[in-house]
């Protein structure tokens, strides 16, 4: 299997049940979360091919138009079985392996991205940091993305139909060590020790929130990395705080 070319598929839909049209509302200068998330993608990885994958709901229409100004592939597939989606987006466009993005997480850290494909190689199932002993993606922080390959994905639907494993794409792949080759990276320690950020937008306060932060970082020419997120965190930290209490009462 060639794996030296890897491919981002991008997770979005418009029908979030806590958020709906949350990566297609306006966010940053008239652009949209999946908008500003893409061009920074193009920018920072001009040689991988990214696919959107999205879902064939016509309230997904609206990503598709989005998308059709920028250098993307557009997959539409199953609204629910998101493991399904992602198989069929990378048999489409003949993808190995796959870099996989929540197109609700407009602060990924692109540097900790091109460590994660630096250090994919053959024999690997699955690659992602690791906070806590918690893998990335079942945290709030939101600067993270996960590398896994396409026949990964299928070992994973012939073994399972639970819906939280279809849901949930790569969920089913770090809950069986035994049966997939896991590595994980250590997060930078300051992530461990700043374990109440939330920048990841499920709900109004965290579109708010990140709307806010991302715009005061890009106009004082701030780079969108862990450190500056974190840093205008800490100096906001009331505002984190009262989006975890309302977080709290709503569980």
């Amino acid at each position: 299997m060639n794996i030296s070319e890897p491919t981002f598929i991008i997770q979005a839909r418009n029908g979030s049940t806590r958020l709906p049209n949350k990566v297609t509302a306006k966010f940053y200068k008239e652009k949209s979360i999946l908008e500003t998330l893409i061009i920074r993608l193009v920018e920072e990885f001009p040689e991988n091919r990214l696919i959107v994958a999205t879902s064939t709901n016509p309230l997904d229409d609206q990503i598709e138009q989005q998308m059709s100004n920028y250098p993307v592939r557009i997959f539409r597939g199953d609204e629910q079985n998101v493991l399904r989606r992602f198989i069929d987006a990378a048999d489409k466009f003949l993808a190995d392996k796959i870099i996989r993005v929540c197109a609700d997480n407009p602060f990924l850290d692109l540097e900790l991205a091109k460590n994660l494909i630096a250090e994919f190689a053959e024999g690997i199932d699955y690659l992602t940091y690791k906070i806590s002993d918690l893998p990335s993606m079942k945290t709030a922080f939101g600067f993270f993305v996960e590398v896994t390959t396409v026949d990964t994905l299928k070992k994973v639907g012939k073994l399972t139909s639970e819906l939280l494993y279809t849901e949930h794409v790569t969920n089913y792949i770090y809950a069986n060590p035994t049966i997939f080759n896991l590595k994980f990276l250590e997060a930078p320690n300051i992530i461990s020790e700043e374990n109440w950020v939330r920048f990841t937008v499920d709900t109004q306060n965290d579109f708010e929130l990140a709307k806010e932060a991302y715009t005061s970082l890009m106009s004082k020419n701030e780079p969108i990395t862990y450190q500056s997120c974190i840093h205008w965190a800490i100096k906001h930290a009331k505002k984190h705080q009262m989006i975890q209490e309302t977080l709290k009462y709503k569980k």
